[in-house]
């Protein structure tokens, strides 16, 4: 018997059942992907037709790839899902929940789905080092200050009382 297998929006076999479960050995096919063959009124997902080898998937475990309701679950959140309320983004299922926050992490070079508090600890991480530069900044501004008043003084243009009056003035 022949099988189709659905990637994204295109359809791909025809390909027979060993090569079917090899490919989902691989990884190519997840527990929600589609598949069909003839005789069969519509795609369903892999894991319905296939069960028994969805526990056999890598990183796959039987009560997440399966629900009692055909669900499939979100690879960003982990919440379940009818197969067709979930997307596939870089082979990973993701919820209409999820999706801006995953390719929103693929836009800025995360190649993977990963989940809210590794995305929590980059920005802080982000933030933090933009906070440094501003600071260095602002110390290498005051800097430049004191040592072009500071030069003023030693040209003889201008006495230290003045530059304090100025920096008074100023403030």
């Amino acid at each position: 018997m022949k099988w189709y297998y659905a990637v994204g929006t295109e359809q791909q076999g025809p390909v027979d059942k060993e090569e079917l479960i090899r490919l989902a050995d691989k990884g190519t096919i997840q527990p929600s992907t589609k598949v069909w063959s003839e005789g069969m009124n519509d795609w369903e997902p892999f894991s319905k037709k296939f069960p028994d080898n969805v526990s056999s998937l890598p990183g796959i475990s039987t009560s997440a790839a399966l629900s009692s309701s055909g669900e499939v679950p979100c690879a960003h959140c982990d919440q379940t899902f009818p197969p067709d309320e979930v997307v596939p983004i870089k082979g990973k299922n993701v919820c209409a929940t999820c999706k801006p926050i995953v390719l929103q992490g693929i836009r800025e070079g995360d190649e993977g789905v990963t989940n809210e508090e590794e995305i929590r600890k980059a920005h802080i991480k982000h933030e933090a080092s933009i906070k440094s530069v501003g600071i260095l900044y602002l110390i290498s501004g005051c800097f430049l200050l004191l040592a072009g008043l500071f030069g003023l003084t030693e040209a003889g243009q201008l006495t230290i009382v003045e530059v304090f009056l100025t920096v008074e003035a100023i403030s």
